[in-house]
């Protein structure tokens, strides 16, 4: 079988995961994005939903490849190919600075990031500190730290690459229901054609079903509140006590500091209807308005 993915880092290391753990022989072969020439014009989240997955997509859609991996994150909202979710990796997002702690950055300490989501969700944080505009893969990221007093990234990524703990820094994991994680973050996506029986017997042997409930509660959010990539918002699942769902979600004010913010649990097989009350319950509290000006 031959897997389709990108050729940066992250992507074939995330590729590797999900190869290791089929039960099945495989070549892997790179595919050129869009996003990938493109690349550091774009910042995260999922801003560039489809730019970092059109061509291999393609590929798939033609029978060049079996199957895909992606970042779920990446995956466009109608994204046509069957998909199987294995376990997710660690959601948060985490601050790497050369301070001993978060709260030993000074006062105006320059932070580096390319989301407006993890930009708004740092100055509810911490109002002082001063988020700045970065670009690039998490290499270049990282190397910004020397620079700046931080920078925020996803954590799934750091530990893919074996980077936790690079160059002596200081990495502080935030906690996921205070600081909230882009919808799907650090959950991958197996994808095939629908109607090949062989690759959706063999990606399927993968799926996880709290990670699949938790992301397709995640990105129902995300939908309810019109699906927009460049909304400052974000939403984390998780399964309580094997049988209920608990959504955080927030939608942030970029221009007011302001942030909306709840949780809400529901039955597990439940998860989508949880997801928009949730969004419903947001909007209702004044975050419609940010919706409308950047939508």
């Amino acid at each position: 079988m031959i897997c389709g993915t990108r050729g940066s880092p992250l992507a074939l290391a995330q590729t590797n995961i999900v190869v290791g753990m089929l039960d099945a022989d495989v070549e892997v072969r790179v595919i050129k994005t869009s996003g990938d020439l493109y690349r550091g014009q774009f910042g995260t989240d999922g801003a560039t939903r489809g730019l970092f997955t059109k061509e291999i997509d393609m590929a798939l859609e033609d029978g060049v490849i079996d199957f895909a991996v992606h970042s779920m994150k990446d995956v466009r909202l109608d994204f046509p190919f069957h998909v199987a979710i294995p376990q997710r990796g660690p959601a948060a997002d985490v601050m790497v600075t050369r301070h001993p702690s978060f709260h030993a950055i000074p006062q105006g300490g320059r932070i580096g990031t390319g989301s407006p989501r993890r930009a708004t969700e740092l100055r509810h944080m911490r109002p002082d500190l001063e988020p700045v505009p970065i670009r690039g893969n998490i290499g270049t990221r990282l190397g910004k730290v020397e620079e700046l007093d931080g920078v925020v990234m996803a954590e799934a990524g750091l530990q893919r690459l074996a980077l936790w703990g690079h160059n002596g820094y200081t990495f502080v994991r935030f906690p996921r229901e205070l600081f909230i994680p882009a919808a799907c973050q650090g959950t991958l996506a197996v994808a095939c054609r629908k109607d090949d029986v062989e690759a959706r017997k063999v990606v399927d042997a993968l799926r996880h079903e709290a990670s699949t409930a938790c992301a397709m509660a995640e990105r129902e959010v995300m939908h309810a509140i019109g699906g927009n990539c460049h909304i400052p918002a974000g939403a984390w699942a998780s399964v309580l006590d094997g049988d209920r769902m608990r959504i955080f979600a927030v939608i942030n004010d970029p221009w007011n500091n302001r942030s909306y913010r709840d949780l809400a649990v529901g039955p597990l097989g439940s998860g989508r209807a949880v997801a928009r009350t949730l969004a419903a319950s947001l909007l209702s509290k004044g975050a419609d308005d940010v919706v409308g000006r950047i939508s």
